[in-house]
């Protein structure tokens, strides 16, 4: 098969952060950027995803992955509006 017929998988990450773009292409939303970072974070964390699917450490453990401890602001302001900690 020709190199350029074969399409790579793109990893849960790469998906949910090309989605995130083209549902907020000017990367202003911070629920957006929550949420793609929480869902790449449950990809990389099958096992450790909190078994009662709390909304809460699901993000906080997301943005800390993706953004450590000085997340963009409106991702910041989302997190703090939902009352959730880093």
């Amino acid at each position: 098969m020709p190199q350029r017929d074969h399409h790579r998988t793109p990893t849960i990450s790469e998906a949910v952060r090309d989605a995130a773009a083209v549902v907020n292409p000017e990367g202003d939303d911070g629920a957006v950027l929550a949420c793609a970072a929480a869902a790449a974070w449950i990809g990389l964390n099958p096992r450790d995803r909190n078994e009662d699917h709390e909304a809460d450490h699901v993000l906080r453990e997301g943005v800390r992955m993706a953004f450590g401890k000085e997340p963009p602001r409106q991702v910041a302001d989302y997190l703090s509006a939902r009352g959730v900690n880093l």
